[in-house]
């Protein structure tokens, strides 16, 4: 459930991301979990938010670049 940050020199350390199903305030896993989305018309909404959660101990944080990435496939009944 916790994304890691993209690698490089200047990466922050210690921290990861998670998303959260602003939904059902659930957050997202990545094992093909299904989730509730909201018609919009012909369309479907599923809002979701990134949040940085701490992974390190004090003496394995470092401060850098927090970027990171998601891929999500969606399916339409």
């Amino acid at each position: 459930t916790i994304l890691t940050l993209e690698p490089s020199a200047t990466s922050a350390q210690g921290f990861g991301i998670v998303m959260i199903n602003e939904l059902t305030h659930q957050v997202v896993r990545y094992d093909g979990a299904a989730y509730p989305m909201k018609r919009a018309g012909d369309g479907a909404k599923i809002p979701l938010s990134a949040h940085y959660v701490r992974q390190g101990h004090d003496e394995t944080l470092k401060a850098g670049a927090a970027n990171g990435a998601a891929e999500f496939t969606f399916t339409f009944p």
